[in-house]
């Protein structure tokens, strides 16, 4: 899938499972480009191997396994796209 068809996908999407799933395929393609096997990943991120696979395997998992798994990817400095900063209001001159 193209970048914009991914996020035509996300967006779209009307279940969690499918959103779970879709990160949980994204984990494995990075797990595999950093050439990791599942327990060498599950060991970095302090996970037992059976919740890493479970997660990679269906997409369940925890909120704290998934920030565990995404710092030993070492893919964290991506969270603040998730709540990008408002720009600061203008305030007009005072007289």
């Amino acid at each position: 899938m193209t970048p914009d068809q991914q996020l035509d996908f996300l967006t779209h999407a009307v279940r969690d499972e499918v959103v779970c799933r879709y990160l949980a395929d994204r984990v494995r393609r990075s797990r595999r480009l950093s050439k990791l096997s599942q327990v060498e990943l599950a060991k970095q991120a302090e996970v037992p191997l059976r919740t890493y696979k479970r997660f990679e395997s269906h997409g369940n998992a925890s909120l704290n396994t998934f920030v565990r798994v995404m710092m030993a990817l070492q893919r964290t400095r991506y969270f603040f796209m998730l709540f990008p900063q408002e720009p600061i209001a203008k305030r007009s001159p005072r007289a």
